[in-house]
């Protein structure tokens, strides 16, 4: 079987000579590096969109990853035949022309082994500053273990952009989750890789937790909408620490009230096809608190915009 290392094709001759030029003159590249995974998709191709328009926009190195299933190539090789690897490789050959050809500066990777796993070792490898990758929403034999797009996002710790709607142009509405345990400066540093110069809404659901018994308890209207006012005022009070330590003291949160589902999955409605960006927080507040519940990955699996998770 091939290794790792001799699957991936080797940059060009100018890239070549460009790297090496760089070493002598202890010359430290500090463009961004984005990495896209494409398996030649409808999916892979709109998230292969989006990483040349973010690329073009910081003059970043754009990576191209493509996994080969490592059963595929077992089976190619014992019967001597490598027509699904040579296919791969061709295909990857010309989706990487014809980025270049756009005058960007792009290399290929071509790695035998699950998409995860690829990622995750190119990402660190790399030291990519955001992984983009194409969501086709979840389909019955994912609903236990997931979809691709979440398995990669579970793989690894940087930024990763989920692709679902064609690009037509920049981003221009960020929504940002948020609640009282957000990394809010962390969140707004990978969103301005993604869309710098996007319009930012802060969100977050609250709910009054004794409302249900209130209302079981024939408690008035004007009772439960005082209850609801209060826990507003301290949903607000929680959330001053965090905008103040992303030096937004003053910024305005979309506090909206009621279940999390529910609230997310109005925004998404309410801005589909208005160049929307959502962006969560993993593994933490966003997703145990703020979107608990199996929110976050409804959002990615059914929902209608882009989701970048940081």
């Amino acid at each position: 079987m091939l290794s790792e290392i001799e699957m991936r094709p080797h940059p060009g001759p100018i890239e070549s000579d460009r790297a090496s030029r760089s070493g002598r003159r202890g010359v430290v590249d500090r463009r961004r590096s984005i990495l896209v995974g494409h398996d030649f998709s409808g999916p892979a191709h709109r998230a292969l969109a989006r990483a040349v328009d973010v690329a073009r926009t910081h003059e970043a190195k754009l990576h191209i990853l493509h996994a080969t299933p490592r059963v595929t190539h077992t089976v190619d090789r014992l019967f001597g035949n490598n027509r699904a690897v040579t296919h791969a490789r061709d295909s990857l050959a010309r989706v990487t022309a014809e980025v270049r050809a756009k005058g960007l500066s792009v290399r290929p990777h071509m790695i035998v082994g699950s998409v995860p796993q690829a990622v995750r070792s190119t990402a660190g490898e790399l030291h990519a500053d955001l992984v983009v990758v194409g969501a086709r929403g979840r389909v019955l034999p994912d609903a236990l273990v997931g979809s691709t797009a979440e398995r990669i996002a579970a793989a690894t710790e940087r930024p990763v952009l989920m692709v679902r709607r064609a690009v037509n142009r920049p981003y221009r509405h960020l929504v940002v989750a948020i609640d009282a345990a957000s990394d809010l400066r962390r969140l707004l540093e990978a969103a301005k890789i993604v869309a710098p110069g996007a319009q930012l809404s802060l969100l977050h659901a609250y709910e009054d937790p004794y409302e249900t018994g209130l209302l079981l308890d024939g408690s008035s209207h004007a009772n439960l909408r005082a209850g609801r006012t209060q826990v507003r005022r301290e949903a607000r009070a929680a959330l001053m620490p965090v905008l103040a330590k992303a030096g937004l003291e003053q910024y305005e949160v979309l506090l909206r009230n009621g279940n999390s589902r529910r609230v997310l999955e109005f925004e998404d409605r309410e801005r589909s096809g208005r160049d929307a960006l959502f962006v969560l927080e993993r593994e933490r507040s966003v997703v145990e608190h703020l979107m608990s519940g199996g929110v976050c990955r409804w959002l990615i699996a059914r929902g209608e915009s882009d989701v970048l998770l940081v």
